[in-house]
């Protein structure tokens, strides 16, 4: 007997292999060389000099302050793009024991930022007619230092005092007075003081976490006056958290000004 199907009926497998596609392993990036000192100070001085350029051009330097960058800039232009707070009034002594008062005085500010701030052309008044302006351009002041502006540059009347800066017309009274520290018409930071606080003979007054104190009686300089003049005392305020490598603040600083500079002369 034979048997016949359609074809129709008949099925046909056919087995086909897959294609795979081949794995390339992933290409390893090349490593960079490393940025040596010199190559950083190179760029910097580089890309400050083209700052220093923008910055004293006569259109557009009444802009720049106002363009935010105070983290980014150079020390020397950080005056300009200072913001309340960058200074702090951390101590001062108006009523010295030691010596008088025209020799003796003194009052110390701190740096609280990551960056150098050049202090030539800073302005420091009273509530009177007391002004002074740092005529200096080699004053600055370090991150996380301090400053002495003193009445006398004199350690053997001084009251053995390292004076960073000597004030002329200016003067602080025994029993109430103010420091305001501003510049282009900005208050970076101001005390207005009264009372035995800051009269006590021979003893500062320093910042603390509360406000001002008396500066503790360990705590002896030069000729026997108590008081930490440049350094710290017994409260060190806080510094601002660092900003990101200064190459790249420097670039994009650099990019910023020149963007605002060309659409300030459109």
């Amino acid at each position: 007997m034979s048997i016949t199907m359609p074809i129709s009926t008949i099925k046909i497998s056919v087995l086909t292999t897959p294609k795979t596609t081949p794995k390339i392993p992933p290409k390893t990036p090349p490593i960079p060389p490393p940025i040596t000192t010199s190559t950083t100070t190179a760029i910097t001085t580089a890309i400050t000099s083209k700052i220093t350029a923008l910055a004293k051009d006569r259109l557009f330097a009444p802009r720049f302050k106002h363009i935010g960058l105070a983290a980014m800039l150079s020390s020397q232009f950080c005056l300009a793009a200072l913001s309340p707070g960058d200074l702090i009034i951390t101590e001062l002594m108006a009523n010295p024991s030691a010596v008088g008062d025209t020799h003796g005085e003194w009052f110390e500010i701190f740096n609280p930022g990551q960056q150098a701030i050049t202090l030539n052309g800073l302005q420091i008044r009273d509530q009177g007619s007391n002004l002074y302006t740092v005529d200096d351009a080699d004053a600055s002041i370090a991150a996380g230092a301090y400053f002495i502006f003193g009445r006398s540059a004199d350690q053997a009347t001084n009251g053995g005092l390292n004076v960073d800066a000597v004030l002329t017309s200016f003067s602080l009274s025994n029993s109430s007075d103010a420091i305001i520290i501003e510049f282009d018409g900005v208050t970076i930071d101001s005390l207005t003081y009264s009372g035995i606080t800051f009269g006590t003979a021979g003893n500062s007054a320093e910042l603390t976490a509360s406000g001002f104190a008396l500066t503790d009686i360990s705590l002896i300089y030069g000729d026997g006056d108590i008081g930490t003049p440049g350094s710290a005392g017994s409260f060190i305020p806080p510094q601002a958290v660092p900003v990101p490598a200064a190459g790249w603040l420097l670039i994009t600083a650099l990019a910023s000004l020149t963007f605002a500079k060309q659409r300030s002369r459109r």
